[in-house]
């Protein structure tokens, strides 16, 4: 840049646009104070739960693979830590569509800062719910609550068989679990 700055074409053009360059910082002021001001109730629970989820995810992974000397160095997506504990021999098969749903709601935060939660967004954790709710006689939760109640739900399911492996067959991970478990089940 010169040594005068006032008298180059781009001084005189902000000059000529003054008016619409500070309505336009304006409005920008005005978003990024919304933005900041926003509650995260919603945003920050969804990152909580999730993040709760993916940690017990990761304990389950550890114990139930013992192969896995390093599980650090696998640098693993969520949605492939999400395939490895999706069995049908465990609960986790029939939780996989629900914690895939908050999965992408998380997602749905991650691209769109002011997106807004819609009931559909956690339908498969109303269905997976409602059916263990039942089950006990208590009536399902909605909103955040459902979610919060989702994850102590699934984070103690990881934990109770994370536990159970690392009891009963812990050099063996989860193959060895389900062969225990299997024969703990019969008459």
């Amino acid at each position: 840049m010169g040594s005068d700055f006032t008298k180059t074409q781009y001084f005189k053009y902000l000059f000529d646009k003054a008016d619409k360059l500070d309505k336009e910082r304006l409005e920008f002021n005005s978003k990024i104070i919304d933005l900041l001001n926003r509650q995260v109730g919603e945003l920050g629970l969804i990152l909580k739960c999730h993040l709760i989820i993916e940690h017990y995810i990761d304990e389950y992974i550890i114990t139930s693979y013992p192969v896995i000397n390093e599980p650090d160095k696998l640098r693993l997506t969520f949605n492939q830590k999400l395939e490895l504990i999706n069995n049908n021999k465990t609960v986790f098969g029939m939780a996989y569509p629900a914690i895939k749903s908050l999965n992408t709601l998380r997602n749905r935060f991650s691209h769109k800062l002011d997106y807004k939660i819609v009931d559909s967004d956690y339908k498969e954790i109303i269905d997976l719910m409602t059916i263990w709710n039942k089950a006990v006689g208590e009536q399902t939760p909605t909103g955040l609550t459902l979610i919060q109640k989702f994850t102590i739900w699934i984070c103690g399911n990881l934990d109770t068989i994370t536990q159970g492996i690392k009891r009963e067959t812990p050099e063996l991970g989860l193959a060895g679990y389900l062969i225990w478990l299997n024969k703990m089940m019969s008459v």
